[in-house]
This record gives structure tokens, sequence and C-alpha cells, in this order.
């Protein structure tokens, strides 16, 4: 029989909070500078250096405090230290003592130095407060993305795909304040109605954004997460035979009136001309032109980079850095081995998460895995955004049987009670 003392391992101390509450403030500065920095927001690059370096500064600090050396499943701690090992290793190669490449590592969030160190947050503590503050988080991400949506409505409605600067805009917003969103949906047990139908929101506004700018990973991005979050919800309703008619008459009302009205809908325009276009041939054939027999088993280190001339108009070399399908970026970077170690992390975490917890976090965690894994292929998604910040954390509950056995209406108490600092807090 459940004991109210049986999960206070997860409640945490007063030191710790304070810790967890400057990482998450330290990150959420970084994050906001780096994308109104990437949306034209402000051009002064110092300033973006003054404000990111602060960011970092905290969350470094924070994060110091917050990692221990313990890791209580044993497939993870082997498979995730030699990961970190050979992570280190991808970032010594091609690392330099100069103003300019600091300048790129310590403030790029795709080609910088921050997401190789991202799976510490595997020897953070395991503690409610650490996620019921990284729901808070997301929740700020969704106002901010808000606001910036209408500051930016003009390039973001624009069904001119060919700028690319209106591009970078819809995708930099997406992908750093509006995606996390997705996530609250997975975890709608755990949150208030006001809530969701802001989380509900961004990820509705972002879909059509996506549908309107033909970006199509972004689009997948969105989805699937939304459709995993309705099966979730289906499973777990106590009213699945209603759920389902209503779902078959709407899909059936959807495909009869939804075809006509994508064929010959303005809305849809840009997302049609795109349908069929293939946009990736062209740089993965110079990717694969120029890499060797060793690059693929071991990468080119942390400032790899491949020939593709006449990709980027506004380039200064012909060598691009980063390459859009993302497995084939981290096999640029670390190799054939880098990728291979991430999947033996990953894949084993999505199925103990999907299918071997008792409770929807579990399953959210689980499904937040399985969704990044897929999108390897369609968009970047190895960066330091809340994107990837969930990854590891995701990985790091469904490999926490503790986590995943408490039962569902116990932990919906946990992340509802107003206490999170046990007076007596086990140690970690």
């Amino acid at each position: 029989m459940y004991q109210s003392t049986d999960y206070d391992y997860l409640l945490t101390s007063k030191k710790q909070l304070t810790a967890f509450n400057f990482f998450w403030i330290g990150f959420v500065i970084y994050t906001l500078v780096f994308t109104l920095f990437a949306t034209s927001f402000t051009t002064n690059f110092k300033y973006v250096q003054v404000g990111q370096g602060f960011g970092a500064f905290i969350l470094v600090l924070a994060a110091a405090f917050l990692i221990h050396l313990k890791i209580e499943n044993l497939y993870l701690k082997i498979v995730s230290t030699l990961y970190l090992i050979w992570l280190i290793g991808v970032v010594a190669r091609g690392f330099h003592l100069n103003y300019q490449y600091l300048n790129n590592v310590l403030f790029d969030d795709y080609n910088g130095i921050f997401p190789y160190f991202t799976p510490l947050l595997l020897l953070f503590p395991q503690k409610i407060t650490l996620y019921k503050r990284l729901f808070q988080v997301i929740v700020v991400l969704a106002v901010f993305s808000c606001l910036l949506d209408v500051v930016n409505f003009r390039a973001l409605l624009s069904h001119d795909i060919s700028n690319a600067a209106n591009r970078s805009v819809v995708e930099d917003l997406s992908r750093h304040l509006a995606l996390p969103s997705a996530f609250i949906l997975l975890t709608y047990s755990y949150q208030t109605n006001r809530i969701k139908y802001l989380a509900f929101l961004v990820v509705i506004l972002n879909i059509a954004f996506a549908i309107i700018r033909a970006r199509r990973g972004m689009l997948f991005s969105f989805v699937a997460p939304l459709a995993l979050a309705s099966i979730i919800y289906f499973l777990e309703s106590k009213k699945k035979i209603g759920i389902f008619f209503v779902v078959l008459f709407s899909m059936i009302i959807v495909t009869i009136y939804g075809m006509q009205f994508f064929s010959e809908s303005t809305f849809f325009s840009s997302f049609r001309s795109r349908v069929g276009e293939d946009t990736r041939s062209g740089v993965e054939e110079c990717f694969y032109n120029d890499m060797k027999r060793t690059d693929w088993i071991i990468g080119k280190g942390i400032n790899g980079s491949y020939y593709c001339p006449n990709v980027d108009p506004n380039a200064k070399t012909n060598y691009r850095p980063i390459i859009e399908t993302d497995y084939l970026n981290v096999i640029l970077k670390g190799g054939i081995i880098s990728i291979s170690l991430l999947l033996l992390i990953a894949i084993p975490a999505a199925i103990k998460g999907m299918f071997y917890s008792n409770n929807n976090f579990g399953k959210a965690a689980g499904c937040w895995v399985f969704v990044w894994v897929l999108n390897l292929y369609p968009t970047t998604v190895v960066a330091f955004n809340m994107n990837f910040l969930l990854f590891w954390i995701a990985i790091a509950i469904c490999y926490n049987k503790k986590i995943r056995q408490i039962p569902e209406e116990v932990l919906k108490t946990y992340f509802l009670k107003l206490a999170i600092v046990a007076n007596n807090p086990t140690k970690y």
C-alpha cells in the first residue's frame, strides 16, 4: 500500500531548489537572447554576447552544483559514460583558442559547444522540482512565443517561401520557444486548464505557420507529439467508445471536405508547391562525396564541415558546417560511433517509457524521445534549446524505474502539491 514517504526521494532541499531555479533562469536568458537576435529583434551582437554569456554563466554554475556522478541503471551508466567520453573527444578535435572560434562555440546553439554537454543532464538529481520548474519554463517560452508571433506576424504569414530571412524567423521561433509546448500536451494530466489551452494554442499556431511557410519538417515536429498526446488521452479515457466514434466521424468529414479545401485554398498554396520537392539530395550528395571512410567512422570533430558549393549564396566559403538532415550532421561531427551510441541510449529509453510506465509522465517522456529520434531525419534537433534538454531529461525519466512505477494519481498529487521542499531530504 502506498505510504506518503515512499517517494520522498523526489523532493528536494532548499539548496537544490535554489540551484534548479538558477539553472532554469540562466537557460531562459540564454534562449531568449539568442531567439531575439535570430529573429532580428536586435542586430547589436555585443549585447547578444553579454546576454547569452550572462545566462550561460548562471546555468553552468548551477549545473556544476547539481551534477552528481550517480546513475542507477547499469546499462545507461555504461553507454552514457562511453558516449560522454566520445563527445569530449569530438569537442577536442578541432578546438581552437582564438577569439572568433570561442565566440562561435559559446554563442551558437547549433554549432556551439553546449549541445555536447547537454547529456550531463542525465547526472542531475531526479526531483519533482526539476520537472515542476521545467513545466513553468515551457510556459514562459510559450508566452514569449506568442508575443514574438505578433511582432513577426508578417514574416510568419508570408507565402514567399524563397525568403531566407522569413524562413529563419519561423524556424527559430518554433524550435526555441514553441515546440516544447507539445510536451505540455503530452503531460496534460498534470497541467491546469489554462496552461493546456495556452500550449494547444501555441501548437496549433505553429502547425498553421508550418503549412503557410511550407516547412515540412517543422510540421511533422508538431503533429507527431500532438497525435501521440491524443493516443495517450484516448487510452486513459473512460469514454473510449464515444471518443472513437467522434474521431471516426471527424476523419470522414476531414477526408471528404479537407482534400477539396487543400487543393483549392490559398492557405495551402505554398505547401502544395513543396509537397514533392526534393531539397536534400543536392547537399546530401555533396556530403557523401566529401566524406572519407575515416570521417564516416569517427567524424570530423566539432569544427567539421563538407565541401558543397553553390548552395548558400551568402556563405563566405564553399564548406558547410551543418547539414539539415540531422543524423548526417551527427555523423559529420562524431561519426557513426556517435550516432550509434546516441541511439543505443535513446531507443531503449523510448521503449521503457512508452510501454513500461504506470503513469502518463513516463509515457510522455518515452513519446518525446521517440519523436525526437524520428526528427533526426527531417529537421535539426541537436541544438542547445529546450527541445534537446527535454530529450535528455526524458531519457533520465525513462531509465528511472522508480519514477515509471509511481501510480498516476500519486504523481498528480506530487505535481499539484505546493510543498516541494522536503524537511529532511535524502542526500543524492
